[in-house]
């Protein structure tokens, strides 16, 4: 599955999107937002995914929007802009709904858009290296990719705040105190330790994936009770799964389970 802008790969049920315009930076330009739209349709029908990574090839993971596309589009940049973000948002919708872990790899730096993209995603690891912006401010915009949303969820409105409107940016270390990333990775042991990290969670029982991130991300949104009642719901359809009687039977083995049931 390849594209203009993107590169997709799939090995042992782990899918890898490399955003592909090194030169550029990874930035997000008209062809790689329809390339993101229509790379999150296949994928969402990808048989036999376990996990999806996003990567960028080049020096940096993604550093946002294509500035020159912007200064060529000036006089009809509303337009542009009106045909270019609902394109990357609906990918952002596609990888926030796919039933498996997605994970951002960063490196280098993730500004603007990019950083979207790699907080929409379930996991973030970075290497240790990597820089980070939110980045509207100094532009005279206001934040797209769903950063609103994603910072203030994460973070709170007043962190949040600070970070859209007084924070320029920040490193790999400063991301994981403050909850935005899920861990940061040295980088002699990049590849290395992501292999093993990426494993780990392809191995998970894939209806036990659906749930919880369906539960997760819902619990922002429904009352206390309400939530133990999609926790039973949940809980009983994992249960009647063959995943279930092979974790069930490898606990009292003593020995790994191994998943398969779609």
């Amino acid at each position: 599955m390849n594209f203009q802008t993107l590169q997709f790969e799939i090995n042992d049920g782990i899918g890898t999107l490399w955003l592909n315009r090194p030169d550029a930076h990874n930035t997000v330009n008209r062809q790689m937002a329809k390339d993101l739209r229509a790379a999150g349709y296949q994928i969402a029908r990808t048989h036999r995914l376990r996990a999806l990574v996003l990567r960028g090839r080049g020096k940096v993971f993604s550093a946002g929007g294509d500035m020159r596309m912007f200064q060529e589009n000036m006089e009809s940049i509303e337009t542009y802009m009106l045909d270019v973000i609902p394109d990357f948002h609906e990918f952002l919708m596609t990888l926030r709904s796919l039933a498996v872990p997605t994970v951002a790899l960063l490196h280098g730096a993730a500004a603007g858009g990019g950083l979207s993209l790699a907080l929409a995603c379930d996991f973030v690891f970075a290497r240790e290296d990597t820089k980070m912006a939110v980045a509207y401010r100094k532009l005279g915009v206001s934040a797209d990719g769903g950063m609103t949303h994603l910072l203030t969820s994460l973070l709170g409105p007043r962190k949040a705040m600070d970070l859209m409107l007084r924070k320029d940016s920040f490193d790999a270390r400063e991301a994981l105190a403050l909850g935005l990333i899920t861990d940061v990775v040295s980088r002699e042991e990049f590849e290395e330790q992501l292999s093993g990290k990426l494993a780990d969670l392809a191995s998970n029982a894939p209806a036990v994936v659906r749930e919880v991130k369906a539960l997760v991300y819902g619990a922002g949104h429904t009352s206390y009770g309400a939530q133990l009642q999609a926790e039973t719901g949940s809980f009983s359809r994992c249960a009647a799964t063959a995943d279930f009687r092979e974790g069930v039977s490898a606990f009292l083995d003593r020995r790994t389970p191994n998943f398969n049931s779609q």
